[in-house]
Formats: C-alpha cells, sequence, structure tokens
C-alpha cells in the first residue's frame, strides 16, 4: 500500500473522504477551510508502507473552534509510531473524516515513542498564525529581520559581557522571557482579536514580543552554549556524533569492538559518513593483513579518515610495496600504526624510493623496519634532497659511516634538516676550534643544531657564571658538547648538589662536564647514598673517588658495592637505590 508523496503539505480536515484527502496535492496557507479538528502532517517525501515497520512519523492534533490558531501556536509536537498495521490497512476509511478514524481508532493504530534519529524532523513555528492573522504583511521578512537581528544583537552582548552573569541565570530568564512572549500574542488573539483578520492595530504589539521572544531565545542559547564549552571533550564528541545519521558509533563498538570513547571520537572526525560498510571495508582489510586491535586503533585514532579512503587505490598499494620488499606482516603493521599517514603518500614518488634509500644507508630490512617503527616520517620526506646528501657531506668531513648510522637512530630528524643548513652548523663547529677528526665532531654538529644562537649566548652566561673561563668553556664544549643541550636548571641542581653534598669544586665539574648530564634522582643521589653508608660503618677498605661514583656502570656499580653489602644496606631504601 503506497500513497501519494507530498511536499511540505498540510492536510486539512474536509467534508471529502480520507483517502480523497490523503491522495490529493493542497499547498500549505492555500485553504482556510474551519480549523475544526486538524491534523497537521508535514514531511518532505512521505510514503506510509515503509513506516509500517516500527519507524516514527510525527502526528500532531489541533483542536478548537474559532481558537485554532491558538491550539496550532502552542500545540506540542507528538512522536507516534504504527503498532498494528494490518489494521490500518484493512480498515474502511472510505467516508469518514480524519477526526472521527483518529477518534475512533487512535488508540488502537498509534503508541507514543521517544524521539529517535530515524524520525522525521517536523518543526511548527508562528509564522502560521502571523500569516493567517496578518495575511498582507511580509511575515518572513518581519521574523527574518526581527527576530534574528535582535536574537544576533542579544548573542553579542553575551559575548563580550558573558563573564558579568551566570548562565543558569540567563538560561532562566531567557526561557521566562521566551514563554511570556508567545503567550500574549495567542492570548491577545483570544480575548481582543478572536481569530479575526487584518487588525493592524495589534500588529505592533505583536512584532515588540517578536523582538522580544528573539531576546530571550538568545539568552537561552547563549548560556547553553557556554555550558556545553565548559563539558568533558568525550561528550563533545558524542554530540557531534550522535547529530550524524550514519550509525558509525554503534557499529563500531557492536561489530569490531571499539571501546565507546574511541568510536565517539572516530565518528565525531565522519560525520560525513552516510554507509558503515566502507569503514567495515577497510577495518576488515586491517584486519587480514595481520593488523592487531591495537594497531587497528591506533591507527584510528592517529588518522580516522583513513576509515573512508579507497582500498583499492590508497591502502592496496602501499601494503604491496611494503611486501613486496620483504617487510612481514608485523612489520607494516608496526609502521603504519606508529605513522598512519605513509599511506596518504604516493607509492612511486615518496614510499618506494625512501625506503630503498633507508636500505643504501642501514644495509638491511631489519634495520629499515626497526627505524620505521620510531621514524615513519622518512617515508613522507623527500630523502634524496635531504637525508642522503647530508650524509654524503658528512662522510666527505671524514665521519665514519658507523657513527652516521648511529645517530640515524639516535637523531634521525637531524639528518632531514636541509644540507645548506647542515653545512652551516659544521662551518660554526670549524669556527669553534673543533677538530673534524675528533669522535665528538658529528655530536657538536648535532648540539649546534639543536640550539638558537639566543639559547648559545644563554648557556655561555650560565657557565661563566658559574665560575668557567672561556678556555674552559670552550674546553667543554669540544670535549663534551652534549653538556650544551642540558637544560640551564639541570645544570645548576646537579652544580648545586655537588658542591653542598660532596667535597668535591667547581674544579672537578670543568675537569668531568660529564656528570652534568647524569641524573640527579636516578645516579648521583642514590649511589652517593650507598657510598655514604657504606663509609659510615667501615665496610670499604678504601675511598671512592666522585669520579667512580657517577662513571661506573649501572651493572658494574650494584655488583661491587650493593649486592655484596645487603645486609649493610637495609636502611637504605632499594627504590632508591634501584635494585
Amino acid at each position: 500500500m503506497k500513497l501519494a508523496c507530498f511536499v511540505d503539505v498540510e492536510i486539512i480536515q474536509s467534508e471529502s473522504s480520507t483517502t480523497q484527502i490523503l491522495t490529493s496535492t493542497i499547498e500549505t496557507g492555500s485553504v482556510h477551510a474551519p480549523y475544526d479538528e486538524a491534523l497537521v502532517l508535514k514531511n518532505k517525501s512521505l510514503e506510509v508502507e515503509p513506516y509500517l515497520n516500527g519507524h516514527s512519523i510525527y502526528l500532531v492534533g489541533l483542536m478548537g473552534s474559532g481558537k485554532t490558531t491558538v491550539g496550532k501556536i502552542l500545540s506540542n509536537v507528538l512522536s507516534y509510531s504504527f503498532c498494528d498495521s494490518d489494521a490500518l490497512i484493512e480498515q474502511e476509511v472510505n467516508g469518514m473524516s480524519v477526526a472521527e478514524i483518529f477518534k475512533l481508532h487512535g488508540e488502537r493504530f498509534f503508541r507514543k515513542k521517544e524521539v529517535s534519529q530515524q524520525t522525521l524532523s517536523l518543526f511548527i513555528t508562528a509564522v502560521d498564525y502571523f500569516s493567517y492573522l496578518y495575511p498582507e504583511a511580509s511575515v518572513h521578512r518581519v521574523f527574518a529581520v526581527v527576530y534574528m537581528v535582535v536574537g544576533l544583537a542579544c548573542l553579542l552582548v553575551i559575548v563580550f559581557y558573558a563573564h558579568k552573569s551566570k548562565a543558569y541565570m540567563r538560561i532562566n530568564v531567557g526561557l521566562g522571557i521566551f514563554v511570556v512572549s508567545l503567550l500574549v500574542v495567542p492570548v491577545m488573539d483570544a480575548v481582543y482579536i478572536k481569530g479575526q483578520v487584518g487588525l493592524y492595530d495589534k500588529f505592533y504589539v505583536t512584532v515588540g514580543l517578536l523582538a522580544l521572544a528573539g531576546i530571550g531565545d538568545a539568552l537561552v542559547q547563549g548560556g547553553l552554549i557556554g555550558v556545553a564549552g565548559e563539558l568533558p571533550e568525550r561528550y563533545m564528541q558524542a554530540i557531534v556524533a550522535g547529530s550524524g545519521g550514519s550509525g558509525l558509533t554503534p557499529f563500531l563498538v557492536e561489530k569490531h569492538s571499539f571501546s565507546p570513547e574511541l568510536a565517539v571520537k572516530t565518528a565525531s572526525s565522519l560525520t560525513y559518513v552516510k554507509d558503515p560498510r566502507k569503514c567495515d571495508t577497510i577495518i576488515s582489510f586491517l584486519k587480514e593483513s595481520g593488523f592487531s586491535k591495537s594497531h587497528i586503533e591506533a591507527v584510528v585514532k592517529r588518522k580516522p579518515n583513513l576509515l573512508y579512503s579507497s582500498l583499492e587505490k590508497t591502502i592496496k598499494p602501499k601494503f604491496k610495496i611494503f611486501q613486496d620488499l620483504g617487510f612481514s606482516t608485523h612489520d607494516v603493521a608496526d609502521i603504519v600504526a606508529s605513522d598512519p599517514w605513509i599511506l596518504t603518500r604516493s607509492v612511486d614518488d615518496r614510499i618506494a624510493p625512501s625506503i630503498s634509500d633507508l636500505k643504501t644507508v642501514l644495509g638491511s630490512n631489519d634495520d629499515v623496519v626497526k627505524l620505521l617503527k620510531t621514524s615513519a616520517w622518512f617515508l613522507k620526506s623527500d630523502l634524496q634532497k635531504t637525508m642522503m646528501p647530508n650524509i654524503e657531506f658528512l662522510r666527505n668531513c671524514g665521519i665514519c659511516s658507523s657513527q652516521i648510522v648511529s645517530y640515524v637512530f639516535s637523531f634521525p630528524r637531524f639528518f632531514l634538516l636541509k644540507p645548506e643548513s647542515i653545512k652551516q652548523f659544521v662551518e660554526r663547529a670549524d669556527a669553534l676550534g673543533f677538530d673534524r677528526k675528533s669522535n665528538m665532531f658529528l655530536a657538536a654538529i648535532r648540539m649546534l643544531s639543536s640550539m638558537s644562537e639566543e639559547n648559545w649566548e644563554l648557556k655561555l652566561k650560565l657557565f661563566r657564571k658559574l665560575g668557567f673561563s672561556e678556555d674552559d668553556i670552550m674546553s667543554t664544549f669540544r670535549r663534551t658538547p652534549q653538556v650544551f643541550a642540558v637544560s640551564e636548571r639541570k645544570i645548576k641542581q646537579v652544580t648545586d648538589f655537588l658542591l653542598n653534598r660532596t667535597n668535591v669544586g667547581i674544579s672537578f665539574i670543568i675537569s668531568h662536564p660529564m656528570v652534568l648530564i647524569c641524573s640527579l634522582e636516578r645516579r648521583l643521589k642514590p649511589r652517593l647514598l650507598v657510598i655514604e653508608t657504606l663509609e659510615s660503618k667501615n665496610s670499604l677498605r678504601r675511598k671512592v673517588s666522585m669520579t667512580t661514583i657517577y662513571k661506573m656502570p649501572d651493572k658494574k656499580f650494584r655488583e661491587k658495592y650493593v649486592v655484596p653489602y645487603l645486609k649493610e644496606l637495609e636502611e637504605v631504601s632499594m627504590s632508591i637505590v634501584g635494585t
């Protein structure tokens, strides 16, 4: 059973049968028959058959005789759904009015239901009322100019002066104004106008109250927006995700076991997705390609719109190049999960050439995989313009390949700098008297690349303040350039600790600048506590130098000064010692 399709149709009771009414197209506002027990049904595309299976439609019953317009402005929008479709189909409706059918069978055919996302939208405003009461006035213009302009002006005032009032007060005041302004006109109609058309002496009162309604609406919305801005991120994501009709959130939770938080966040980024099945295609492919649940979640968190990518054109070609180069499925999963943006890069122009360059430098697939797991951005850069010329230049400076490879793993971003920048840092190191044959030459270049001229000057001032001479500073830089990368705060803390807790002076720090790199809480303090405890109990045959305390490897220190003296060290917290 299908009924005619209506676009913004208003169905009004008449002497015709219900069948004749439903199969007739009556434009809104073209009929002004008596509004005795009218039924208003508005929808952009209505067919009865699709809604006979539990779907909801909005039905509004408007009652009244001469005051139907009052009922129209105050009527509540109710939601119903069919509960006995067979009875509806079999019901003989010819010869019965709409009001008679609903009066006789309404309880049988319909039940009240909460509004859901699948319910058709309906919004009845006071425009119909004003159109009827003042047919010669430009009602839509009045609403647009008065209501919207006044409301916008009020919202702007709220933006600038919101700090002088509380949101809940604005909401309550706005609701009060809104209700009063909407009630006055219908009451005025019922008492004075009584449904008569064209009484323009009350028109200006109506327009004034309409402006007041705009102010009330702005107060409410401005207050609600302010409150919503203070909600936790996950609630706002839920609101955004819930506004879409895709059903992506429950789909991700139920079929792919996403956490509700991740599903909501993903859906909020994919509000344009209408069919969740396309996302299902990508997720299923990732699972088949060896991605674990944690891998998939990492990909979705970092780049959710990959779920709406083309599987054949975007995703599969990247996986194929990895497989052709000998990467295992687990390796591919680790690399993509660490940086899913690489799937958006060109295979021929970026990914394949970058992998080839990395193999040339590192020597094996295993090392390439190891690097890409932590530094997948190499696949997003043109290595022929950055890393490759930089490495060639550093080799020409006398730096051995093994040291370069070590630094590629330790400081990968350094090799992606512009070649012109690397050359400038080398020139600065030369100007500071650095020997290119020194093992610290590459460390000096790398350190200079991480510091601005301003920070370099601040670090020089700090060392001078601590008692370093100019020669001491340059000597420290040449022997241990890494010290200049240590924060000013840490340098001060370590220096204060050594000068106040030990018998060493500033000369020791100048001679052993590496001590400034050591962790104060995890190395210097616990080790000094162990040695002081053992010395206080005369457990050691000879005095332990500060050089031994800070230089000795952890394993050797435990074997020599902790394990043999566990009984003597009972008073020392094991958590501090680090055993």
